[in-house]
């Protein structure tokens, strides 16, 4: 609830503001002749929320088991090319169209330049994508991911196989990312397994990968518990009083805090997150 949606009056035991007008429970109003205004607004803003939760709710329980089949092909396991073109997609996709970019980045990927291509003819299928972003600098990030995404893939693939387990005991961010021998933390994640936060600490050493991006992809491949928040999910957020209002920019804490508020509303509404995300998504390209 938000600070402006706070009763004005606190309602007693026995049905009683504190101005001694007396509340019906089980009723959307004050007994005739005695209407709170400001209590009554609250009451609708109440009452047209919980709509907005039942239509969702059964909106996921309709496709549920479409839901289910979809997140289950996400987790099948990639190539190390699909996970690639996957990732790159994901780090350019902010600010800019996600239509235009899987078609700029499947050409990429049919002509080979998607791992060949030099800075001069990225930056030329960067450009074509729009977006007013730093065009270089996207192509000068998939030329540095070229060489470090092999150990995120090997981890990513790890998990997905079976061979690393995804554990709330596993390595941290810092037990990983303080280790200058990548032999001996590959070791202790074989033996130890990785946190779900380290893991995508680990995605956002890639080049154009912070919080967002590094969610996006690991959701993209069927890890759950990753919640995608762009701008459009702010406002869904915003419509569903989650937040109050839609910040200008997300810091990783926020992000996090964020995280945190939508996992345990989708806890409170019987959706898992990662299905959430789907049903928003849909809604979005409608």
């Amino acid at each position: 609830m938000s600070p402006e949606e706070k009763l004005p009056e606190a309602i007693d035991d026995k049905g009683n503001d504190g101005a001694g007008v007396h509340f019906v429970e089980g009723t959307n109003s004050y007994v005739e002749n005695h209407v709170n205004p400001r209590l009554s607004q609250y009451l609708r803003r109440q009452h047209q929320m919980q709509n907005k939760e039942n239509i969702l709710i059964a909106e996921y329980h309709r496709r549920k088991k479409e839901l289910g089949y979809m997140w289950k092909e996400q987790k099948q396991p990639r190539s190390y090319e699909e996970a690639f073109l996957l990732f790159v997609r994901c780090i350019l996709s902010s600010r800019t169209n996600w239509n235009r970019v899987v078609s700029v980045t499947g050409q990429l990927q049919k002509n080979g330049l998607l791992f060949t291509g030099d800075m001069s003819q990225l930056t030329d299928a960067v450009r074509s994508i729009g977006g007013k972003v730093d065009h270089k600098a996207r192509a000068a990030w998939i030329l540095e991911d070229r060489k470090t995404f092999p150990i995120v893939f090997w981890l990513i693939d790890s998990l997905q196989k079976g061979s690393i387990v995804l554990s709330s005991n596993g390595l941290s961010a810092k037990d990983i990312l303080c280790q200058e021998d990548p032999q001996l933390w590959i070791g202790l994640l074989q033996r130890r397994g990785i946190t779900p936060e380290a893991l995508r600490s680990v995605v956002k050493q890639l080049k154009g990968a912070g919080d967002k991006q590094a969610s996006h992809f690991l959701a993209s491949l069927g890890f759950e518990g990753y919640a995608v928040i762009d701008t459009y999910i702010l406002e869904k957020l915003v419509e569903f009083k989650l937040i109050s209002k839609k910040p200008d920019n997300v810091s990783s804490n926020h992000y996090h805090s964020i995280e945190t508020q939508m996992k345990n509303w989708c806890n409170s509404i019987g959706i898992p997150l990662h299905f959430l995300d789907m049903l928003w998504w849909r809604d979005r390209h409608k």
